[in-house]
């Protein structure tokens, strides 16, 4: 272990965090390759989550733990509600969704109302993201012995202006001081093009399906850079359709129903939660919840075959909005030559299926840790730029560049004056193909659109590889 005097001289640490809604990472570059920095549980993933007790804040798994006896201080994934209005249908829709007191602020943004340490108070979304990184900051710190100054920041594609902003920050609460902020999709094609180099030009689908975002980036790599084509975004919650069986079955087994009792859906939630991720790479899964209400033990067995019919209505939309992006940008099917699927959810045999028959076959690629794929992008990234800076780039990094493009939600503010709704004030056929390299944040931008329901895609408009810099 290093002395405290050395840790204090050595140079401070550039890490990447993917900021997921379910899951944080923190990774840096280090020899050649990424190291994923362990929570002081020993896992590389920690549960975004922060709980308000009457002693201390807990932040992961310790807050995750104990959610049954504080569920309405315990807040679940805060990045779903930064940057919006309360009325935006986002909002009402985490509302009426997860356990915490959402309240209208006198901004008109959402606030949460907890019991921190016997006092009631309300705080806003990017206080609690504020306190999330703070974590990660300093369990990378104890890790490395070293201070952590610069990151990169993962991001759904979505994500817009005010959203943006927000992120920035809860950044400058945690002291980080942020190089960029990079789509999740595009993160992970940073991570891919790394551990499969270009052969010539090709054009290569990231699609990065998480707890709430199925979110991609069409993009065009070529000698070490990537190009963003397109980029597209869709709200997916797989775990609600298996919820919403166990629901009925309750209802069938028991007569018992659970609508409207927090702790039992969100136990059940959880439950839900493990089974579909075992059932990406098994063929049954269980779920059980004891005493989940009024002292029932709840059980239910459910095959890959179920969930996957349970889910179909919800998967086969998601192509939809790869249809736009490609027609966007002028790309068609074929001339697509890898499908690259990262994210939680990248296993499921459903989802897999489906991209291979949109693309006439083509079998779906995978970057090695496809859980990982979006902070091992963020670590090579921050380690790319700090090194632009200080003119030390890493030998492996010194071919990479990365070009992003502006998302449609994000070009609206200045053209329609709604921040509610960003396709507002769009005329047909209209495409505005403007492109803007990060991390520059100054042009019309503004928030995402969705309202809530599963499906509900959000279009994006393309561009053209711009040239590199000289």
């Amino acid at each position: 272990m290093r002395s405290h005097q050395a840790a204090t001289q050595a140079a401070p640490a550039a890490v990447g965090i993917d900021l997921g809604t379910t899951f944080c990472r923190v990774a840096l570059w280090r020899d050649g390759d990424v190291l994923i920095i362990p929570n002081d549980r020993g896992k590389l993933a920690t549960p975004s989550c922060v709980a308000f007790t009457d002693q201390h804040v807990l932040i992961g798994e310790a807050a995750q733990e104990q959610a049954d006896v504080n569920l309405e201080n315990t807040i679940f994934a805060p990045q779903r509600l930064i940057g919006f209005k309360f009325e935006n249908p986002w909002v009402q829709w985490y509302k009426r969704s997860w356990p915490s007191v959402v309240v209208r602020g006198e901004d008109d943004r959402p606030m949460l109302k907890v019991r921190d340490r016997g006092k009631e108070r309300l705080i806003r979304p990017e206080e609690v993201v504020t306190m999330l990184l703070v974590h990660l900051r300093k369990m990378a710190e104890r890790y490395l012995s070293v201070s952590v100054m610069d990151a990169v920041i993962t991001v759904p594609a979505c994500y817009g202006k005010k959203q943006r902003e927000a992120i920035l920050d809860a950044c400058q609460g945690a002291r980080l001081n942020v190089l960029d902020l990079i789509k999740s999709p595009t993160a992970a094609a940073v991570a891919y093009s790394l551990t499969n180099p270009s052969r010539g030009k090709r054009n290569v689908l990231v699609c990065d399906m998480g707890g709430s975002y199925f979110d991609f980036s069409l993009l065009t790599l070529e000698e070490g850079a990537l190009y963003e084509r397109a980029i597209g975004t869709d709200y997916v919650d797989l775990d609600s359709c298996i919820v919403r069986f166990c629901q009925e079955d309750l209802r069938d087994k028991f007569s018992t129903n659970i609508a409207g009792q927090q702790l039992a859906l969100e136990r059940l939630r959880r439950g839900c939660e493990v089974a579909k991720r075992r059932l990406s790479q098994y063929n049954q899964a269980r779920i059980e919840v004891t005493a989940i209400v009024d002292g029932v033990d709840y059980v239910c067995n459910i095959s890959r075959g179920h969930f996957e019919e349970l889910c179909k209505d919800d998967i086969e939309p998601l192509l939809e909005p790869i249809n736009w992006c490609l027609e966007d940008s002028g790309i068609e099917k074929p001339d697509v030559h890898e499908v690259v699927l990262v994210g939680g959810s990248a296993r499921i045999p459903r989802i897999r299926r489906a991209i291979r028959e949109f693309f006439y076959g083509k079998v779906p690629r995978e970057v090695l840790r496809p859980d990982h794929a979006a902070v091992l992008g963020a670590a090579a990234y921050v380690a790319l730029l700090g090194g632009l800076r200080t003119g030390d780039v890493p030998t492996e990094l010194k071919h990479i560049r990365v070009y992003q493009v502006t998302p449609w939600s994000m070009m609206q503010e200045g053209t329609n004056g709604n921040d509610e709704d960003p396709m507002a004030g769009e005329k047909d056929g209209e495409k505005d193909l403007r492109l803007r390299r990060s991390p520059t944040f100054d042009e019309p931008m503004d928030t995402i659109p969705n309202d809530g329901v599963v499906n509900s895609p959000n279009r994006t408009k393309a561009t053209h590889p711009l040239a590199e810099e000289g």
